[in-house]
């Protein structure tokens, strides 16, 4: 198989998988609401992060790669704040066992949101080099 082909699939994988998680933010599928943890507009986030990084490994150098990576960016940034500030303690699990689990969730929005804040130093980094 050539690599543009491996990278073809790859990219539908990931697309097809984005749309299918945007379908069941909007009530469309087996995953009914109340299996969500999150709101709707957050399963919807994940789903465009999916998509967007299918048509970035589609089409890297084309300019709609370059604002699909910057949904991707914006959509896990959100992501990552919103888990940060309101995730469900209940639903963080892993961690370390030398911790306590009021500990390792306090570890876990700490992480969650550096890279929300991450995501947010590089969005408005190539937005100021957009526009500059």
């Amino acid at each position: 198989m050539t690599e543009a082909r491996q990278k073809l699939l790859t990219g539908a994988f990931f697309i097809l998988m984005g749309l299918l998680i945007l379908l069941a933010a909007f009530g469309f599928g087996p995953m009914s609401g109340s299996r969500m943890n999150a709101p709707r507009w957050v399963i919807g986030l994940c789903g465009l992060f999916f998509a967007s990084g299918g048509v970035v490994v589609i089409a890297p150098a084309h300019k709609l790669a370059s604002l699909a990576a910057g949904i991707a960016v914006v959509a896990i940034t959100v992501i990552c704040a919103w888990i940060a500030l309101f995730g469900d303690a209940r639903y963080f699990s892993g961690g370390l066992s030398m911790f306590s689990h009021n500990t390792e969730v306090l570890i876990a929005r700490a992480l969650f949101g550096a890279v929300a804040v991450l995501g947010a130093a590089i969005s408005v980094h190539a937005l100021r080099k957009a526009f500059n």
